[in-house]
């Protein structure tokens, strides 16, 4: 993300001389720069679901603590995560 970030202020300090009508230059720092928005974009949609996937399988081990006598918990624990990888493109 850092990376992303350095690359987003370095096009955007780097602002080509649109001279004599000619804005290939523009054009292609304007479309670079939209790529890198679209990965920032991607990345951090990325990282939320994991931060959501890790908060929703806690939940479901605290709950399991409170009952820890119930078999079930750790079907339900896989329950949980099978849907989540495949929502993050982690499995098929």
């Amino acid at each position: 993300m850092a990376l992303l970030n350095d690359l987003r202020v370095w096009l955007s300090l780097e602002t080509p001389i649109i001279e004599d009508g000619n804005s290939f230059g523009a054009d292609v720092q304007s479309h670079l720069s939209d790529q890198i928005d679209k990965a920032f974009s991607k990345a951090g949609t990325y990282m939320n679901g994991c931060n959501r996937h890790h908060s929703d399988r806690a939940a479901t081990v605290r709950s399991w603590v409170t009952m820890p006598n119930l078999a079930d918990y750790p079907v339900m624990i896989a329950a949980v995560s099978r849907p989540s990888h495949q929502e993050q493109g982690l499995i098929e």
